[in-house]
């Protein structure tokens, strides 16, 4: 029923092939996860450009209509003397951007 016998020049190859196919699938499963580790703290950092951003834009928006006092109270900022001062708690840790007014 069942051969007995092998070939054992072709079984050579095939081992090696398997072989080299399980590396190199482990080599881009650790390149994902090292990847992963740095992209999550550069997404932290554009996150805080677009949150410094947004509240830059949302401030020259409420410019338009009242006095950079009320303004700044607007989005939780303050007028430094010719500073807009934008402060915010980020979990443990204080973020304080200073922009200057033109």
């Amino acid at each position: 029923m069942f051969r007995k016998s092998m070939n054992r020049r072709g079984d050579i190859p095939i081992v090696v092939l398997v072989i080299g196919v399980v590396v190199i699938c482990s080599l881009a499963l650790f390149s994902f996860i090292t990847f992963s580790k740095v992209s999550d703290k550069s997404n932290l950092e554009v996150a805080l450009f677009e949150d410094a951003h947004s509240d830059l834009a949302k401030f020259y928006f409420y410019k338009q209509f009242y006095t950079e006092d009320e303004s700044a109270k607007k989005i939780d900022a303050k007028i430094n003397g010719m500073d807009l001062v934008i402060e915010k708690n980020e979990g443990n840790v204080l973020i304080k951007y200073i922009v200057q007014l033109k």
